[in-house]
């Protein structure tokens, strides 16, 4: 059996390739995508027990707190100076790399409802940025 991160970008992968060979790219419907996700993520996590949000499928994987702490960190560390790098180098320029568990240290002693506010926050803050 794969380990789950391998099986996520063999996933990915191939979603990525069904979508670009069946939809071509709308940056409307794309900001619309990423602006909903912090309000879909509080929809179907807050509230719940912990048995839901802090359980994961075993070792090497992540549980629903994990993912919204990765999704804070790489909002703060990866995708918007990613998207910076290519509105400014284009493809010319090698993004640096990206520590998949920086989230770890940094949601320590935090509250699962923190941790989606806090994400609210940045993603509006991103886009604010972004657009001006």
């Amino acid at each position: 059996m794969r380990p789950a991160s391998d099986n996520y970008q063999r996933l990915w992968k191939i979603a990525f390739r069904e979508l670009r060979s069946t939809m071509k790219h709308n940056l409307q419907n794309t900001v619309s995508l990423l602006t909903h996700t912090p309000a879909a993520l509080d929809a179907l996590l807050r509230g719940l027990p912990g048995t839901w949000t802090f359980r994961n499928e075993g070792e090497g994987t992540w549980n629903a707190f994990d993912v919204v702490g990765h999704l804070i960190f790489g909002e703060r560390t990866d995708w918007i100076p990613r998207a910076k790098i290519m509105l400014e180098f284009g493809e010319n320029r090698t993004f640096e790399p990206f520590d998949m568990r920086g989230h770890e240290r940094e949601s320590q002693g935090r509250s699962l409802g923190q941790l989606l506010d806090e994400f609210a926050r940045l993603r509006s803050k991103a886009w604010v940025n972004c657009v001006h």
